[in-house]
């Protein structure tokens, strides 16, 4: 399990950031995008915050068997729990690049 707290590649976390930007509306600033990268390449950081089209609950989640997005159940609709899904299979494939099959 401590192979999973490791901090992310930088070609997982930008992966996973554009991922976020493509199809969650993550805002697209190179600053955000250097901030996460860093971040997520420095150390483990459990949860991200990155609003986008889930509203202010929008966030990324390293789970210990998976990396998923998440929202407030209130910013639920039927275009959120569409996209949502779409970008949990996409990030299900990159857990399985980066982390599973890693080594």
């Amino acid at each position: 399990m401590d192979d999973l707290k490791k901090p992310l590649s930088k070609e997982a976390a930008h992966d996973v950031w554009n991922l976020l930007v493509d199809l969650g509306g993550a805002y697209d600033g190179e600053r955000n995008e250097t901030h996460f990268v860093q971040c997520q390449t420095d150390e483990f950081i459990r949860e991200w915050r990155f609003q986008g089209i889930f509203g202010f609950g929008g966030k990324f989640y390293r789970d210990y068997d998976r990396w998923r997005v998440g929202n407030y159940s209130e910013d639920d609709s039927p275009e959120t729990d569409c996209v949502r899904d779409e970008i949990n299979g996409r990030l299900d494939e990159l857990y399985a690049k980066h982390v599973l099959n890693h080594g």
